[in-house]
């Protein structure tokens, strides 16, 4: 088959078997926490010792990268943005989506000067172009954007010889033989998308979930971000569109300590999914027995700390209307600082969200 660029290295599931062996499952002291780990199988972590490995400054704004140890696998790599100054600012962590890009992961969130083309299409097809990172920046924020288990630095590295590899050779085939060619990252991206069920498989014989190893990594990367010198620990934020929605619920959820969270195109009810919108979602949601334990808004309505927005399109395809309502209802009715707003738009980031979003994050307020 193919070696792609964005397929060298990445993470074996063989060290990701040795690690689950060494871990018990994720267990904070809050029993609602507690439990939603034990039904993700959210291995427990170490807090990451963060390594700063770059630098620039443009328009009023400077910026890096980072990296830390996930404590398997290649390094977990992130960027940040923050004003100009020492801080510590209130802080915007950044939850990459899903859309079967998984050649990169959370750089496209931030502009950063010198983007190559491969960065710049993904943020047209991800995010409409938006530099979300830097309009929280600009409003005074810190923003971290980091990888998460699955994509970019955290992909996961193809068995030679197994039956997904064998697929994937077929699928070559058939390009080659209709004088077909896709590109490493558009090889790398179908490769991750047969990949992952595979994954998912494999987790759950070593007693986890896709799901639970995204957690995983987002609780690790919270706790780096919270270490770093320019944050104040005490005023975080979470945005997340799309897949990245689905993992700030979570989040949220599993931890709670936050100012604000922030979901775009990502609520709805699980039965509002059946028949028609099941294979519209990844595994990333899809996770077994999580929706007897709690559906997605219950997740965020969980912690009672944290002003909640969430962004409805109300012409977006992996949702129906009536599932995106039932959710709004629940969490107005829920008692929670809620605001839920309705935007004529599909599954997509809008210049209009976006800026409700930074809004949202900067009132301090309650939500109306």
């Amino acid at each position: 088959m193919t070696d792609t660029a964005v397929r060298r290295g990445g993470i074996g599931l063989a060290a990701l078997a040795t690690y689950l062996d060494e871990r018990p499952v994720h267990h904070p002291d809050d029993g609602r926490q507690a439990a939603l780990a034990a039904v993700l199988g959210v291995p427990a972590h170490d807090p990451p010792e963060v390594r700063e490995v770059g630098g620039w400054r443009t328009d009023g704004l400077h910026g890096g990268a980072l990296e830390w140890s996930a404590g398997y696998g290649p390094p977990t790599e992130a960027w940040w943005v923050a004003p100009e100054g020492d801080g510590p600012f209130p802080a915007v962590v950044l939850l990459h989506a899903h859309g079967g890009v998984t050649h990169v992961g959370g750089r496209p969130m931030i502009d950063v000067p010198g983007d190559d083309g491969r960065i710049r299409a993904a943020r047209e097809r991800l995010y409409a172009g938006l530099g979300i990172g830097n309009a929280f920046a600009q409003a005074g924020f810190a923003v971290v954007a980091f990888d998460t288990f699955g994509w970019g630095s955290r992909a996961v590295r193809l068995r030679p010889g197994s039956s997904t590899a064998a697929l994937l050779e077929a699928l070559e085939a058939t390009d080659a033989a209709n004088g077909m060619h896709l590109d490493g990252l558009a090889l790398g991206d179908r490769e991750a998308s047969v990949l992952e069920p595979s994954l998912a498989r494999a987790a759950s014989l070593l007693g986890t979930s896709f799901a639970g190893l995204v957690a995983h990594d987002d609780l690790v990367a919270l706790d780096a971000v919270r270490s770093l010198p320019m944050v104040d620990a005490d005023r975080i934020s979470l945005f997340g569109y799309s897949g990245g929605g689905a993992r700030a619920a979570f989040l949220s959820a599993l931890d709670g300590g936050f100012d604000s969270v922030v979901v775009a195109c990502m609520m709805t009810t699980w039965r509002a999914l059946v028949p028609d919108h099941v294979e519209a979602h990844s595994w990333l949601v899809n996770s077994p027995g999580l929706p007897r334990h709690a559906e997605l808004h219950e997740l965020l309505a969980a912690p009672e700390r944290p002003r909640r927005l969430v962004q409805y399109g109300l012409h977006d395809h992996l949702f129906t209307e009536g599932g995106m309502r039932a959710a709004h209802v629940a969490l107005e009715a829920s008692g929670i600082a809620y605001r839920g707003s309705f935007h004529d738009a599909g599954h997509e980031l809008t210049p209009a969200m976006l800026a409700e979003a930074v809004a949202f994050a900067g009132s301090g307020e309650p939500p109306r």
